[in-house]
């Protein structure tokens, strides 16, 4: 069988991207005799391996780099490099189908930010999301989607038929789990300015992700508990990202709160492995790869009891009320109190992260291709 695969905008590192990446790499693994072409705007370095072939559908230098990502790349570009090719299936990646060609085509959608928390999104592109999205569900001869509450929520939003959309969850990037160099952490320490002990939060910072609200559960902590932690959360300014960090007692803790903006994968390691707590408040969520991060590490985690998350962290973390900066402080005092509960939950994170493989997910991937051929 020719597949060919759209990872889109390569040079982007988020959840999304490395689930592509991870499935792709296990495919080719799973069934070498299938000839793989991966399409992008520019070549993933983990993608040049025997079996892939990369082909970049690169800018040209007088077009804008929006311009290309979100209109001409998706639907221009790629299905006339497909067509060319010729494959007996397509298979996107992140959400968008292209516009043109009548090739039998399988798409994931992650979640339903778009219809959900569209409040989350600037201008035009939120509307512009929504619209594909209506799209590639209407054209995809199948739908691969992450969690069970996506699938509820795409059948809901979308008016999808059950039976159309296949749950095939993700897992933890092999990379995150590389036991780092002696030493590593110190310089990490040394370079971000951590000197005791530390909650951690991983991920882009934007009104999704509840940062406000975290940061006021750790004043709250400080003030009640004389908590020696720092806050450190780990990720890139996004989209309303001022804003987000901004309320009315952040003057008092903002000493303590350690923004570190983009990591590597190796620093990443080395904080989910040292953190005291993992606390991923987000209001909204597909699946929530973070969280099987932490537990990979034995890092006890405090999660959202909303969206897909309950379903990821299963009894393996305390689940709070994402909306309630009470709540989320509960949570997090929980653990930091109890050491004989965060060593139950070291323990259950291992064995809940053991139940998500990409091998898994990349087999039920192939199958879903071939049932469309």
């Amino acid at each position: 069988m020719k597949i060919a695969a759209e990872i889109g905008w390569a040079q982007k590192h988020g959840g999304a991207r490395q689930a592509a990446i991870n499935i792709l790499l296990e495919m080719a693994r799973l069934c070498p005799k299938n000839r793989y072409t991966v399409y992008s705007n520019s070549a993933h370095p983990r993608l040049k391996t025997a079996g892939i072939l990369q082909a970049e559908l690169k800018a040209p230098p007088m077009v804008s780099r929006v311009l290309w990502d979100q209109f001409i790349f998706p639907h221009i570009a790629l299905p006339l490099a497909v067509r060319k090719a010729s494959p007996d299936v397509i298979y996107y990646t992140n959400n968008i189908v292209s516009y043109f060609g009548k090739i039998p085509a399988v798409v994931t959608i992650h979640d339903m930010t778009p219809f959900i928390m569209p409040e989350s999104f600037v201008g035009w592109h939120g509307a512009y999301q929504r619209s594909y999205f209506r799209f590639a569900a209407k054209k995809a001869a199948k739908i691969i989607t992450v969690s069970q509450n996506s699938k509820g929520d795409i059948c809901r939003i979308l008016k999808v038929p059950d039976e159309k959309v296949v749950v095939i969850p993700n897992a933890v990037d092999p990379a995150i789990k590389q036991k780092q160099p002696d030493g590593s952490f110190e310089h990490l320490k040394k370079k971000h300015g951590i000197d005791g002990p530390f909650i951690l939060y991983v991920g882009a910072i934007h009104p999704r992700k509840n940062i406000r609200r975290l940061l006021a559960a750790y004043c709250q902590l400080k003030a009640s508990n004389s908590l020696p932690h720092k806050l450190v959360i780990a990720g890139s300014m996004r989209w309303k990202s001022k804003k987000t960090i901004q309320f009315k007692g952040f003057d008092k803790i903002k000493a303590d709160v350690i923004f570190t903006g983009a990591v590597s994968t190796g620093e990443l390691s080395g904080l989910y492995e040292n953190c005291e707590v993992f606390v991923y408040p987000s209001l909204y969520e597909g699946f929530g790869i973070p969280v099987l991060e932490a537990m990979a590490w034995s890092a006890p985690v405090v999660t959202s009891n909303t969206s897909a998350l309950p379903e990821v962290a299963g009894e393996a973390a305390v689940l709070v009320d994402p909306a309630s900066v009470n709540d989320i402080c509960r949570g997090i005092w929980k653990v930091l109190e109890n050491k004989e509960l965060a060593n139950t939950m070291r323990k259950k994170g291992l064995e809940r992260v053991a139940e998500f493989s990409w091998s898994y997910a990349a087999q039920k991937v192939l199958e879903t291709l071939e049932s469309v051929v």
